[in-house]
């Protein structure tokens, strides 16, 4: 069994509470309300200067071989600066990522469906990397039971390292960084949000937040996806402006999984 939580310290507060994945959503005591815990990430008024990890790892089986650390990851950004240029920019051309199939998020299960766009992702990229998945599998090894969630993101990691797959989230931030991960065949399941008629020819009208699969840029600079909102037909190497998918994904904050491959 293991257990992890975090906490931080600002350049204006004290240390946060310790927080994680059994975190209910929170914030500090104070009339300033320096830090708030949403979900599975939190978010400070003032840049942090440290942060510390308690790990705690517990094996009730003596006969078996003790618990190790393969990795621990952190990931930060600073939301007050944003590189809008990235909004204008064409990416460069990358190779297709075609070993990853397009999975649908409502087949299946339709009660769920509107609910899996991650666990579905998920499944995409471990498929493309030889691991038998499915996302209902998926989503079951990612259920958050304290909010009620199949999103959770430390979660979906979680999930797919059962699934003996090293992965982390990272706020990739701009096309240089997304571009260097695709060319090495990494693709990103990346999250993105929009109003309605912020996009000039979006698939869908808007989305509060929704994951999808990033599989490479093509000649005209176009972001091509798995979009497991839409069926094989309509979401299978769908293909985004440059302009509206950067508003998608960096105007929501850049923020990816990166399933690297397997842990073997």
């Amino acid at each position: 069994m293991a257990t992890v939580l975090f906490r931080v310290r600002g350049q204006q507060f004290g240390w946060s509470d310790w927080l994680g994945p059994e975190t209910e959503n929170k914030k500090n005591p104070g009339l300033d309300r320096m830090w708030v815990w949403d979900v599975d990430q939190v978010t400070t008024r003032s840049p942090c200067s440290h942060f510390q990890i308690d790990l705690r790892m517990v094996s009730e089986n003596r006969e078996i071989h003790p618990p190790m650390v393969r990795g621990v990851y952190f990931t930060s950004r600073n939301s007050r600066v944003f590189e809008l240029s990235c909004l204008n920019e064409i990416p460069e051309e990358t190779p297709l990522i075609e070993s990853v199939p397009h999975l649908c998020q409502h087949d299946g299960d339709e009660e769920k469906g509107e609910r899996l766009c991650s666990p579905t992702s998920l499944a995409m990229v471990l498929r493309g990397y030889g691991i038998e998945a499915s996302p209902q599998e998926m989503a079951e090894l990612a259920y958050d039971p304290v909010h009620n969630l199949y999103g959770v993101w430390p979660r979906a990691i979680h999930a797919a390292f059962q699934k003996r797959a090293l992965g982390w989230v990272e706020y990739v931030g701009n096309w240089k960084r997304a571009v260097q991960y695709l060319k090495r065949g990494i693709p990103l399941v990346c999250s993105i949000a929009f109003r309605k008629n912020e996009l000039e020819n979006p698939p869908y009208t808007s989305t509060k937040g929704h994951l999808l699969v990033l599989l490479g840029i093509d000649e005209e600079g176009r972001a091509v996806t798995h979009d497991p909102n839409l069926p094989s037909d309509k979401g299978a190497f769908l293909k985004w402006s440059p302009k509206d998918f950067s508003k998608a994904w960096f105007g929501h904050g850049g923020l990816a999984y990166v399933i690297a491959g397997k842990t073997d």
